[in-house]
């Protein structure tokens, strides 16, 4: 949703852009401006949905591989965070009096 809002914006913005560079007031041409947003919002739907449809297929074939080939994949076993530390022993204070 915000890379349609991206788009949408960079659309709008790159005709009023237009218009100020051409020496035209930013008033004129709202119906072009927005139908430049309107354009690139669509575009930037259309590349968002196409990139989650890349994301998925290449997860879904990361997925199958490691499905498959599970000699290449082992299981790893399980520890708890007891067997993870070493055993520690607070630091020694002689008293100070």
């Amino acid at each position: 949703m915000l890379m349609d809002l991206l788009f949408f914006a960079s659309g709008f913005g790159g005709s009023a852009l237009w218009n100020f560079r051409s020496g035209v007031p930013l008033h004129r041409g709202h119906p072009r401006n927005f139908a430049c947003g309107v354009a690139f919002g669509v575009f930037g739907y259309y590349f968002r949905t196409k990139l989650d449809e890349m994301d998925r297929v290449r997860l879904f074939q990361l997925e199958e591989y490691v499905r498959t080939h599970p000699e290449d994949f082992p299981t790893i076993e399980r520890k708890k965070w007891g067997e993870v530390f070493k055993e520690w022993k607070a630091p020694f204070r002689p008293d100070c009096d």
